[in-house]
Formats: C-alpha cells, structure tokens, sequence
C-alpha cells in the first residue's frame, strides 16, 4: 500500500515538474534582463538577443574590446561606458566588450552586427597591444559564442588561421543545438543566472558573500598583488609582421570600418608603465605602437596611443583600469569623440 503511494506521488511529481519547467521557460521568453554589459560568461542565444535588442536607426554607439573596456573587477556601473551613458544621454551605449576580447574578436563582432542590420552610430574599440603577441590566449581565438554565432559567416580564410573549435559534426553539438532551439531557458543557462544572482549562479553568489564577510576575499587579493614577473612574456617585443594573425585582422577590422563608412574611435590601451617599466620601455615596444597607429585608415576611423595616457596609480594590474582610471579612460574618450 505504502509502495502505492510513493508510486502515486511520483506520478503526480513529473507532471507538476514539466508545467514549472514550461512556465519558467514562457518568463524567459518574455523577460530576459539585458545588461549594462555582456555577462563574463555569455551563450550564443544571449548574444543573439542582445545584438536583436540594438536599434537599426544609427542611434547606438557600440563598444568592442577587451576586458579593459569591459571592466574587470569593477561592478557595470563603474566601467566608462556607464559613465559615458550616464553623462551623455543622446545616444545609447552598448558595450560588447568582454574578456578574451581582441581585433579578431572585434572585425568578426563587425561582421555579425552588420549580418542583423545595426549600423552604429560610431564604433569605440580599444586596441591592446598584448593580444599581438602571438602567445597571448586571444592572438587567433573566437570566443566560443561568437565563433558559434559566426561560423556560417566565416570564411575558409578564417578556418585556416583561427582556432576555432566547433565542427558541424559533432553529434552532441547537434543534440545541444536542437534542445537551445526549443529550451530558452536551457540555452541562456548562466547568462541569465549571473544577471539574476550576479555570479554563475546563487551558490557563487553565497560564497562571495561569506568570503566578503570572513576576509577571505582580502586574503585571494592579498596573494595576487600584481608584480612584473606575472607579465614577463606578455608583451612580445618581436616586431608586428604581416604574418601577425592579430595584425591581418586589426587591419581588416579597420577597413571594413572604413568601407561601410562607420564613424570610429580606435585608441592604443592605456598600460601601467610604472609597473612594467623595465620590460616594455623599450625601442622595438615604440615600434610596434607606431605600427598600430599609423596603419592605413581613412578620414571616418581615428586611431590614437593612450598607451601611456593614465597615470600608473589608476591601474589595477598591467591594463586594467580602477574605478578612478575607468573615469579618465571615459573622459579620454569623451573629449576625442568632441574634437573630431
């Protein structure tokens, strides 16, 4: 008898489970919170909905690059896009920055706003001279969303010098495909648990709240005090060739600004200097800098070297920026985009 109605409750269980599962999918069709910026990890489905929530009427200035203007370690609100938004409310700011950026990442994010019709207003990118090197994790990388948004775009160019990783023939790839297509929920996955807990998901959440109330958070921050031996090898000296992966794509990103006739502010990433001083002040690292800016552009692309534009105590490491150096940063760029 007791069997029975364990079986019974079972029975009653999945049915309830498949209407909660369906309702929660029908909320997130309707509601999907969209970000001030791109979550640290994103799907192909999430940056399909963010790319179809830009205006088509040239009202929107777009963000590319790489964690720097993304805001690593500093809330959305602190990144200069905010601040940008936030002092200037005549155009809408998107930011698809993110970490892993690069001008590869950049030219192929080009390609896929224009596929789906935005035409921006004017195009902010920042152009970090580390991800030239040929060792650096972005040097000839997709990520993996934008590579999964793009790859009946690219072409077999792009397969023979790209790391890509995807294949169509992957069987489980295919069955991924299939439940996304029908599961929105499924297909946001962490996207949307990091706008709905700000982390991967509430246990990440919890776990930074009790690390932030043991001290354990100080402790990590304590252990990863940037020193220059961390970024020995970051910065290749060698000089940027046209063999450069990195340095094929920057040029073709700039030239299909140029062709479609984009408004564009590229700027050299400011870096800590102080920091790295004995390693990067060098001749061949000017070199490569000039090489970068003084490619061939036309009159609606502007290229400028902010290399050494922030002083070193707005710098939380190499590159990336402080609450105070993302404020610089966004006035850097407001006063270039008001004197062109």
């Amino acid at each position: 008898m007791r069997h029975a109605v364990v079986h019974a409750r079972w029975w009653i269980a999945y049915p309830v489970a498949l209407i909660l599962l369906i309702v929660l999918d029908l909320a997130v069709r309707s509601w999907t919170p969209l970000p001030l910026r791109l979550p640290e990890q994103y799907s192909p489905t999430y940056l399909r909905l963010v790319l179809s929530d830009i205006p088509r009427d040239r009202s929107t200035t777009v963000l590319l690059g790489d964690s720097v203007l993304w805001g690593y370690k500093l809330r959305a609100d602190q990144t200069a896009a905010a601040i940008l938004q936030t002092s200037d409310q005549s155009t809408r700011i998107v930011d698809l920055a993110y970490e892993g950026g690069s001008t590869v990442n950049d030219d192929v994010m080009l390609r896929a706003l224009r596929r789906v019709g935005v035409r921006p207003a004017t195009v902010i990118a920042n152009v970090n001279i580390k991800e030239f090197n040929p060792g650096d994790s972005a040097y000839s990388t997709l990520h993996p969303s934008l590579e999964r948004l793009s790859e009946h775009a690219l072409t077999p160019g792009d397969s023979n010098v790209l790391d890509l990783h995807f294949r169509n023939s992957d069987l489980n790839r295919i069955l991924n495909d299939d439940v996304e297509s029908i599961w929105r929920f499924y297909a946001l996955r962490s996207d949307l648990r990091e706008q709905l807990f700000g982390s991967d998901d509430a246990a990440g959440a919890l776990l930074a709240l009790v690390h932030g109330v043991t001290g354990e958070r100080e402790t990590e921050a304590a252990l990863h005090v940037p020193t220059p031996d961390r970024f020995l090898g970051t910065y290749d000296l060698t000089p940027i060739g046209a063999d450069n992966v990195a340095f094929t794509y920057y040029r073709s990103f700039v030239d299909r600004l140029c062709r479609n006739r984009i408004p564009s502010l590229l700027f050299l990433t400011p870096t800590n200097h102080q920091l790295l001083h004995e390693y990067i002040d060098d001749p061949n690292y000017d070199a490569n800098l000039a090489r970068l800016e003084h490619i061939p552009h036309c009159s609606g692309v502007r290229i400028l070297n902010w290399d050494r534009a922030i002083p070193p105590r707005y710098f939380l490491d190499n590159d990336h920026l402080n609450p105070e150096g993302q404020r610089r940063l966004a006035q850097l760029i407001s006063r270039a985009l008001h004197d062109k």
